[in-house]
């Protein structure tokens, strides 16, 4: 196929076109490829988003589940449009354990009016903010931060290193992400969120992407198992001039903002230890066994889509009929 292509571009531009012909086709054949590959991605990601939607679906026939905007304890999630079904599931089959919990979304930016209403009907007492109103304030507490600014501007995710630790209002902070669910009570968790647990908890992920090269990178002795799928931490562990010096030493990609966590843990030693939650009751690492407590599904991957249809589904019948 490349042979017969060359001989039609020679046959039309000269015998002369020669290698630096070789190389505009082969650069021709790359751009098509990736463009291929693109679009296959694209078809994934639009399967992926159309199974969760109805997978979640009967989210939406179960009954509120309240939450205390005056609690100690926030629980802040970014999510989207495409994932809002799967995290009203996520966040309430925590609340059905404990409401003592302020609950506060964050919109990624696709997030639209339905969506804000059924915050409103399904977890009343929440806090939603919108994804113009955090950029307006962002500007602001980021404006002397260039590297900060540019993380936050260029990658989605990274709203969970800034937004959710700089808007946080309560003195204690879980960062939740949509594609999770509580299976049983965790009681480890409700007694960090009742105040009795003063560490910094977190569950533990087996590789996640990139990090035990970035702490290396910074010589940092933390244990490379970080993942912001559930972190229950302290907001004043942000300091955004040790942010901003990191930020302005690395080369930014998806998992920077996750990568940062462990070094933001590190540093609040002093005033809080950190551990991990026992990997065979909070699952985040691929591996689901019977028992668990809560699963971490990577649903972006849709690698594990039938452990996540079966989960919900009992989680969304436990909901529907008001038992845990």
């Amino acid at each position: 196929m490349f042979r017969e292509a060359y001989r039609s571009v020679v046959k039309v531009r000269g015998p002369n076109f020669g290698l630096k012909g070789l190389a505009w086709l082969s650069s021709g054949l790359e751009r098509a490829k990736a463009s291929v590959d693109g679009l296959a991605v694209d078809i994934r990601r639009n399967r992926n988003r159309e199974l969760l939607n109805v997978m979640y679906a009967a989210v939406l026939d179960t009954p509120p589940l309240a939450c205390n905007p005056a609690a100690a304890t926030e629980v802040h999630t970014v999510t989207g449009h495409h994932h809002f079904r799967m995290y009203l599931a996520a966040i309430k089959s925590l609340l059905r354990y404990t409401g003592d919990l302020a609950v506060v979304v964050h919109d990624d930016g696709s997030l639209d009016a339905e969506d804000e209403a059924l915050v409103k009907a399904h977890l009343p007492g929440a806090t939603f903010i919108d994804r113009a109103s955090a950029d307006d304030q962002m500007r602001g507490l980021l404006a002397r931060y260039p590297h900060c600014r540019r993380l936050r501007d260029r990658v989605v995710n990274s709203l969970e290193l800034f937004d959710n630790l700089l808007l946080a209002r309560a003195p204690r902070l879980i960062n939740m992400n949509s594609d999770v669910l509580f299976l049983r009570e965790p009681s480890e968790v409700v007694s960090w969120i009742s105040g009795t647990e003063p560490a910094i908890l977190g569950v533990f992920e087996a590789e996640p992407a990139g990090q035990a090269e970035f702490l290396a990178r910074r010589g940092s002795a933390f244990p490379p198992h970080v993942t912001t799928a559930l972190a229950c931490l302290y907001p004043e562990a942000v300091d955004l001039d040790f942010v901003e010096g990191v930020l302005s030493e690395t080369t930014p990609d998806w998992f920077t903002a996750q990568n940062m966590y462990p070094l933001l843990y590190e540093r609040d030693a002093a005033a809080h230890s950190a551990r991990f939650l026992d990997q065979r009751d909070y699952q985040a690492s691929g591996v689901f066994e019977a028992g668990a407590i809560f699963r971490h599904y990577w649903s972006s991957t849709a690698r594990f889509t039938d452990t996540q249809a079966e989960d919900s589904a009992r989680v969304l019948a436990a909901l529907a009929s008001n038992r845990p």
